[in-house]
């Protein structure tokens, strides 16, 4: 028997089978399971489309090639999941703990991915293509290959701005963080570093000028800068 119980209460039940050993391939569509607790459950190809799971605990779960589409997974926990290959779109995941998630080919195409942890998450080849990553935090974030098209994302002036594609992405020696450089669907390009934002490169040097000028850091960062200025000109 497959017993889900609330991470809050363990007394309560939120979803049995007496049928199944495990939740492989499960059909929780429309299932209301807000606050279980999945804690590395296996739930690999199972179809949670629509369910809801707000405020849930997926740590370490098995959610390979799982259809989440249009799930409701607010503040839900994720991180160290692997969701590789499965369908997110139209999900809600703001707020959500997805750190070091696994989402190598996920689709987030729609998804609403405001103010949710994608630190050090793997999403290369996903498709994230019109998703909301407004004031999502990308610090470490592997974003190889996704498609970001149409994505809305928040500039230097916390204005939403349109993401055309990833420019590069750059891993900085000296003091750490990850670069990722956008091109913009408007024009221009925008720049993200840790917890840093600037929406051009010069904006990026008058940063380096006043607060590390003539460092090891500063000079690794100005050769970060206009080598994405030697690809804004191609």
């Amino acid at each position: 028997m497959v017993k889900i119980v609330s991470r809050f209460d363990p007394s309560k039940v939120l979803w049995k089978n007496d049928a199944r050993d495990n939740l492989s391939k499960a059909n929780l569509s429309w299932a209301n399971l807000s606050e279980a607790n999945l804690y590395k459950a296996n739930l690999s190809e199972a179809n949670l489309s629509e369910a809801n799971l707000s405020w849930a605990n997926l740590s370490w779960a098995n959610l390979y090639g799982a259809n989440l589409s249009k799930a409701n997974l607010s503040e839900a926990n994720l991180s160290w999941a692997n969701l590789s290959w499965a369908n997110l779109s139209w999900a809600n995941l703001s707020e959500a703990n997805l750190s070091e998630a696994n989402l190598y080919k996920a689709n987030l195409s729609e998804a609403n991915l405001s103010e949710a942890d994608l630190s050090e998450a793997n999403l290369s080849w996903a498709n994230l293509s019109e998703a909301n990553l407004s004031k999502a935090n990308l610090s470490e974030a592997n974003l190889s290959w996704a498609d970001l098209s149409g994505a809305k994302i928040l500039d230097q002036f916390n204005k939403e701005v349109m993401i055309r594609r990833l420019l590069t992405q750059v891993d900085r020696q000296n003091g750490g963080y990850r670069f990722h450089a956008f091109e913009l669907a408007s024009g221009g390009i925008l720049i993200k570093a840790g917890c840093r934002t600037f929406n051009t490169t010069n904006a990026y040097r008058d940063h380096v000028k006043a607060e590390y000028a003539n460092t090891p850091k500063a000079r690794e960062t100005l050769a970060i800068l206009a080598f994405i200025d030697s690809l804004v000109e191609i």
